[in-house]
């Protein structure tokens, strides 16, 4: 009604000022008044696109290192990194993801980017979940899994749509377990992968 009655005014303005004589319109009565214009329509569409996203945290600072510790070592002893001079195990690292796909569920590999010099074995198992992030309860964590080569090797089954949080203390912390008897060096360029494949 207040849109009718402001047209009522206008044209009474206008009537006037041009010196016409007033004219009663009935402002109830909607066939009174021409609409005029058209209508449009557009449709409007939202795509989410997948998103498969894989970190180990601290991420500046992600390297794994395994060595004796200054002073460990005595003259006659055989360099043994799982002697009782040398920690064999590290645990400093967590892993985080985001994943968002259409009823498809994933699982988190790990993998080296070359194979391992002969005399040196390499795990990874996880030893805590945080209970930060949101993310499905059907996930499935396996027992130690050996990284020997640039084979993928389960390490989380069923992950689902969801994230398990940014950074330390966040998602699954890992554990690497190393046994190296014959103190063998890795490649400078030696990598461990963790990818993220649908099924």
């Amino acid at each position: 009604m207040r849109n009718y009655s402001s047209l009522f005014l206008w044209v009474l303005g206008l009537c006037s000022l041009l010196g016409f004589g007033q004219e009663t319109i009935d402002t109830n009565n909607l066939n009174n008044y021409t609409n005029g214009g058209d209508k449009k329509s557009t449709t409007a569409q939202i795509s989410l696109l997948p998103i498969a996203l894989v970190d180990v945290e601290p991420d500046m600072d992600n390297t794994v290192n395994f060595g004796i510790p200054e002073g460990g070592m005595e003259a006659g002893l055989p360099v043994n990194f799982n002697s009782v001079f040398e920690e064999a195990t590290n645990n400093r690292l967590w892993l985080n993801f985001t994943y968002r796909a259409i009823k498809k569920d994933a699982e988190i590999t790990v993998r080296a980017n070359q194979k391992l010099p002969k005399g040196i074995k390499l795990e990874v198992e996880i030893i805590n979940t945080s209970n930060t992030g949101d993310f499905s309860d059907n996930i499935k964590i396996k027992n130690k899994v050996k990284i020997k080569d640039d084979k993928g090797h389960k390490l989380i089954e069923k992950i689902g749509n969801g994230y398990s949080g940014n950074g330390e203390n966040h998602g699954y912390q890992l554990q690497y377990t190393l046994d190296n008897k014959y103190g063998e060096s890795l490649p400078p360029d030696f990598r461990i992968i963790y990818e993220i494949i649908e099924k």
